[in-house]
């Protein structure tokens, strides 16, 4: 778990990109890049980095105004405005348009309404089989078929998986 956080906080001192990719270190083997605690576990990761030094969050608060200024940012949440020099936001898109002020060119507004996403779900079957596909994911990037991807992850992680489990 050290480790991880360690990297973490690599990532988040880095410059650029290019620094956090020339510092990550090339797998030797077959690698999967799941995290050992699940989905969660990067978001909780970052979070505490970033907390550590020293940024506020807010978490279950939702933005109602982005006041953008020359060089700082005003975030509304309820009865709450924070002056801040810089926001990271999981607020989607559209939604996040809709609170800026200034509110962002015509053009912008219309290319966000334009973006089309799809939600996730993540449901873990059982196949009581040794290996139901030679292929660790399957892709459908129709809007026809409801899934986006399927995967078989027994197929890039090694374990100590019964046989017909």
């Amino acid at each position: 778990m050290l480790e991880e956080w360690q990297q973490v906080s690599r990532w988040l001192a880095s410059e650029s990109t290019s620094e956090v990719i020339d510092s990550t270190p090339l797998p030797t083997q077959k690698l999967c890049l799941s995290s050992s605690r699940g989905y969660g576990q990067i978001a909780e990761a970052l979070a505490a980095a970033a907390v550590d030094r020293g940024v506020q969050l807010e978490l279950e608060s939702p933005a109602h105004q982005v006041v953008i200024k020359d060089d700082r940012v005003d975030v509304t949440c309820g009865d709450i405005s924070i002056d801040v020099s810089s926001v990271f936001s999981s607020i989607p898109l559209p939604a996040l348009v809709q609170t800026l002020d200034p509110p962002p060119p015509t053009e912008v507004v219309t290319a966000v309404d334009r973006q089309r996403t799809r939600g996730m779900l993540i449901a873990h079957l059982v196949v009581p089989r040794s290996q139901y596909t030679p292929f660790d994911a399957h892709y459908f990037p129709g809007l026809d078929i409801e899934t986006a991807r399927l995967s078989e992850a027994k197929n890039y992680r090694s374990a100590d998986d019964p046989d017909d489990l």
